[in-house]
């Protein structure tokens, strides 16, 4: 594991001196200050995602032809015999093709002017996604995603739509935990140097407030946290896309916190 790194953030001060109005209690004196920690994580787990799409004369050819590239797939990461794979098949959906002349509506059928079975473009669009995951050290995992990918590329032709890989430790509470420390103590020690260079004394601390914890992963992680989120599969069949390059970027637990220090 990687030694964490707390950075210190330039702190806007705000004080506020508590004046006697009335019969109102005065308000107390708080210097607001501002604490931030970056920790490393090593990633435990890494994902493959190969989204299919294709196209048929009726929903049958469409789903058949999506499920066979799928199964092609699936063969060529299993020949690899890399240890400890997971493979799972996120099941093919079917969808009549977009009418271009009125997006969002289906092509109409021979009845309405539509083109007869069997003659021109697909009417039908079908698509699905192999995820494979896989487990270890984060060496290792790049190598063996890079494997994956390579293979299931040379496997198929322009039905395979994307593969994207994507890296994480399933269970970070622990860098977490310590980014949030590491912030904590970051902050009161920024409200004490400020104390100190107003000449006042800290006598307590009050409310304590934090920016949501975010590991860096995936691109799409933010967009798939939500319970009413498009799944990635979901996605990449919208709008399609390329090979994506897998992500460098270190995975690390980013925490802010908001500190409120009493003083007189």
């Amino acid at each position: 594991m990687r030694r964490a790194v707390a950075s210190t953030v330039v702190v806007l001060v705000l004080v506020v001196v508590g004046a006697a109005w009335g019969a109102e209690a005065p308000s107390p004196a708080v210097i607001h200050a501002t604490g931030r920690a970056v920790v490393p994580v090593m990633a435990d787990t890494a994902r493959v995602e190969c989204s299919v799409r294709t196209q048929g004369q009726d929903a049958a050819e469409a789903e058949r032809e999506a499920a066979n590239t799928i199964q092609q797939l699936r063969n060529a990461v299993t020949a690899l015999n890399l240890a400890g794979l997971a493979l799972r098949d996120t099941g093919v959906t079917v969808s009549a093709r977009q009418n271009p002349n009125w997006p969002g509506m289906p092509l109409p059928g021979p009845d309405a002017g539509g083109p007869a079975p069997g003659t021109g473009p697909g009417s039908y669009n079908a698509g699905g996604a192999l995820v494979v995951t896989m487990h270890g050290e984060e060496a290792a995992l790049r190598q063996s995603a890079a494997q994956v990918m390579a293979a299931v590329l040379g496997a198929t032709g322009p039905n395979l739509v994307t593969v994207t890989p994507s890296y994480l430790k399933e269970d970070d509470s622990a860098e977490r935990q310590q980014a949030w420390e590491l912030a904590v103590k970051n902050a009161v020690a920024n409200a004490q140097a400020l104390a100190c260079g107003l000449g006042v004394t800290i006598t307590g601390y009050g409310e304590l407030s934090m920016i949501p914890t975010t590991t860096s992963q995936n691109p799409w992680e933010a967009l798939l946290s939500g319970s009413t989120a498009m799944s990635q599969a979901m996605m990449e069949r919208m709008f399609g896309g390329e090979l994506a390059e897998p992500n460098t970027q270190p995975l690390q637990v980013d925490v802010t916190v908001y500190l409120d220090a009493l003083y007189e």
